[in-house]
């Protein structure tokens, strides 16, 4: 699948949902809509204070990145992903975590307990795994998984998996 492909069906998939506008401000629409705001990564040293939006905090202490060709570009990474039963708010956590599974893209909860069963686990990321954690990137995140999901070929049912058809395990 070609770049330029994704990138047409991801915007194709994303519009749909500015179609549902009822409900004002809790509007589909609304709710599942790029935050107007940017994505911020703050040092690891930085923690963050209370009653405070993250908005708020001083750009010294944003990690320095490489600008993005395309803002709006919705990026798809494959890998190993690290599984664990609670939420990680603690950016020195983080980075021992990307220190002893240096491969891992990032850490999740709600797949905790599937490494037994064949499956496929599609995430959208809405934080750092730090003190900044907010909800405010989440319904955009789960939009953008919603949208892998539907690119990709009809998953087998459990009557054609590896395991019934004699395929490796």
């Amino acid at each position: 699948m070609r770049t330029e492909e994704t990138g047409n069906f991801v915007n194709k998939h994303l519009d749909r949902f500015k179609r549902y506008t009822k409900g004002g401000k809790n509007s589909i629409s609304k709710r599942f809509a790029k935050p107007a705001f940017p994505d911020r990564l703050f040092k690891a040293d930085f923690v963050h204070e209370d009653g405070t939006h993250c908005s708020d905090h001083d750009s010294q202490h944003l990690v320095v990145r490489c600008a993005r060709d395309d803002e709006d570009e919705i990026l798809i990474h494959h890998g190993t992903i690290l599984s664990g039963d609670s939420v990680i708010k603690d950016a020195r956590q983080r980075a021992l975590l990307c220190q002893q599974y240096p491969s891992a893209l990032c850490c999740e909860t709600e797949a905790a307990g599937l490494n037994e069963l064949p499956c496929l686990v599609i995430r959208g990321i809405c934080d750092y795994a730090d003190s900044h954690k907010s909800d405010d990137w989440q319904c955009y995140a789960a939009a953008t998984a919603s949208v892998v999901r539907r690119r990709l070929p009809p998953l087998p049912t459990p009557t054609q998996g590896p395991l019934e058809s004699g395929g490796a395990s």
